[in-house]
């Protein structure tokens, strides 16, 4: 993830170090850990039961839980994430990963969270509006958007010494996607292989396709939904 300090209209740059700022800063102000801020505002409310932060290194029961992880050839399952501390360290399942993607994007306790992402993503020039979705990759709060073979995709992704996930949303769709792998001999191509793969069987499976297109019938799609896909999927960063 990253804030982005750049002058208005120049660009944007990715950095860890803005949200390890970021993170003193809530705990200065608040006089609260990131623990209990976690717990308080996100893992507690969106009963996130299988999701944790620690402020050092994880529990012996909690470590023998995990999957072991790799990075390139050498173990790298962790039990200490604490040196990214505002910036990660949190471990989850894919439960609740899926959970935490309706709630940031399709609950109604956070309505206006994905108005306010999107907002950030929209072109202040007077550009048409195939132009101003379809330009790139782009990123507001914590999430990145860009076009696909399948419309525009929300995501977040998350990278660390031994492992990947990702927690991309299509909203043309009404479609969550979570995952998570080991790192071990993956490449920057990898997400792109596995999103491409996941969606073209799940396009072609009938029951899928009749909820897909019964959400669609029932919701006022954004405006943007009806502009081309793209030819490919492009994740730079990944």
């Amino acid at each position: 993830m990253c804030i982005c300090l750049t002058r208005s209209g120049t660009g944007w740059h990715y950095s860890n170090t803005n949200y390890v700022l970021l993170g003193l800063i809530a705990q200065q102000v608040t006089h609260q850990s990131l623990s209990q801020l976690y717990q308080n505002h996100f893992f507690i409310p969106f009963k996130l039961n299988k999701t944790y932060y620690f402020a050092e290194h994880f529990p012996k029961d909690l470590q023998s839980k995990f999957w072991p992880g790799f990075y390139k050839k050498y173990p790298a399952t962790p039990n200490n994430m604490t040196w990214l501390q505002g910036a990660g360290g949190i471990i989850s399942n894919l439960k609740d990963l899926t959970l935490w993607g309706q709630a940031l994007y399709q609950s109604p306790a956070l309505a206006n969270n994905f108005t306010q992402i999107t907002a950030g993503m929209v072109s202040t020039t007077n550009g048409a509006l195939e132009a101003q979705y379809t330009s790139g990759m782009t990123y507001n709060a914590g999430v990145f958007r860009t076009n696909t073979p399948y419309g525009m995709m929300w995501y977040t992704p998350g990278l660390d010494s031994g492992y990947r996930n990702m927690l991309a949303f299509f909203p043309c769709q009404g479609l969550i996607i979570a995952y998570t792998m080991n790192n071990g001999g993956t490449r920057y191509s990898t997400h792109q292989v596995l999103l491409n793969l996941l969606l073209t069987n799940l396009m072609a499976d009938f029951s899928v396709k009749k909820v897909l297109g019964a959400y669609q019938n029932k919701v006022q799609l954004p405006q943007y939904c009806s502009l081309p896909p793209s030819k490919g999927f492009n994740l730079p960063l990944l």
